[in-house]
């Protein structure tokens, strides 16, 4: 192996053997000799090139500040590597010989369980299952949002996030936001999206009452997460008060959900038009800014996935055997409009609007 003279600059340190100095120099060290300016910038050239330079975050952790480039290199390889996974244990998941007839049914079946035909075997709806990890990708998404170390420092992150599970996801004076202020609030986004995909996984293979009961708690997860996050911008909740509220409403619902498993879409619904209505006063009396559509978009989106759910639900546009079906278009669009939605929590500035007052509207 050669040495990291002068000649072997161009070399990685991996393939040259550095002399005592520069050892010294690589780990921070003091040391009398001299290293040459060719040496300091072939050893400092990568750092540029990636952007890895150490940075003082909140409570005085280290971590390192990644370049707009390595911050896509790492979203390519956590969260799509855990979809991966996830994708190929769902197809695994539909490769065994289950047999769900000795299960309860869910109150669907008999009547209608939306448009697509069930079929015998382990996955009933192929098209309404796999649909689902659309929530998954985008939840694992927003999950890799909160984390405050890059991939490659994960067990200081996971050791950081089980101490200060409720500190500072952005240093202070970053966060415009109530969603970048701390990190439990993208980090139980993520999960309930992800949790919705799955749950709805399952029933839709199953169409069991089980499965029912999984589908619709991920729906009360999402829902929730949304009504007491305006809540919390609204009233000033604090962070503590929003975990509490959001584990002691969903641990209600759930009960609910097993007690009268037919009547949770109407409280998905309900809770959504509450979450909807605590959204129009925020906006009205806190006066925020926002960067960009992303409430217009998502807006939209659902809109049309609900459109799309009613007519494959009365069988308007209905093919039972087809790929192609609207129950599962209604699943990627959600999927995206909770994107959306995160992107719109995200844009908030935290800057309020001026309002006039009614000696400069008269004057003028």
């Amino acid at each position: 192996m050669p040495d990291c003279g002068a000649a072997a600059t161009g070399l990685p340190w991996r393939l040259c053997r550095p002399s005592p100095a520069q050892r010294a120099a690589r780990r921070g060290g003091k040391s009398s000799a001299r290293i040459s300016p060719a040496i300091a910038s072939a050893w400092s050239a990568p750092r540029a090139r990636w952007g890895i330079d150490k940075k003082l975050y909140a409570g005085g952790s280290r971590s390192l500040s990644l370049s707009r480039e390595t911050k896509k290199y790492v979203f390519f390889t956590w969260p799509l590597l855990v979809f991966l996974v996830i994708t190929l244990a769902a197809v695994a998941f539909g490769s065994l010989d289950i047999n769900w007839q000795g299960w309860e049914r869910a109150t669907c079946w008999g009547d209608k369980c939306f448009c697509e035909s069930p079929r015998q075997g382990t996955v009933a709806q192929p098209s309404n299952t796999y649909s689902n990890l659309s929530y998954v990708l985008v939840g694992l998404w927003i999950i890799d949002t909160a984390r405050r170390y890059p991939l490659w420092n994960f067990s200081r992150w996971a050791i950081d996030s089980l101490q200060s599970g409720l500190s500072y996801h952005r240093m202070p004076g970053e966060a415009h936001n109530l969603m970048d202020s701390r990190r439990i609030y993208p980090l139980l986004y993520g999960i309930s999206v992800v949790t919705t995909g799955l749950g709805s996984l399952f029933y839709h293979a199953s169409l069991t009452i089980v499965g029912q009961w999984f589908d619709l708690m991920g729906m009360f997860l999402l829902v929730s997460f949304i009504v007491l996050y305006n809540l919390a911008r609204l009233a000033r909740l604090s962070h503590k008060g929003f975990f509490v509220a959001y584990i002691a409403l969903n641990a209600g619902l759930g009960f609910i959900q097993f007690i009268i498993p037919e009547i949770g879409g109407q409280v998905f619904a309900v809770l959504l038009v509450i979450g909807l209505v605590i959204e129009i006063l925020y906006m009205i009396i806190r006066r925020p800014r926002f960067s960009g559509g992303y409430l217009y978009a998502a807006t939209a989106t659902f809109t049309s996935a609900y459109i799309i759910w009613n007519l494959d639900y009365y069988g308007i546009l209905c093919s039972p055997y087809s790929i192609l079906q609207g129950h599962a278009a209604w699943h990627l669009l959600t999927a995206v409009a909770a994107g959306l939605l995160f992107l719109h929590y995200r844009s908030e500035t935290g800057q309020q609007r001026e309002i006039p007052s009614a000696g400069s509207t008269q004057s003028s």
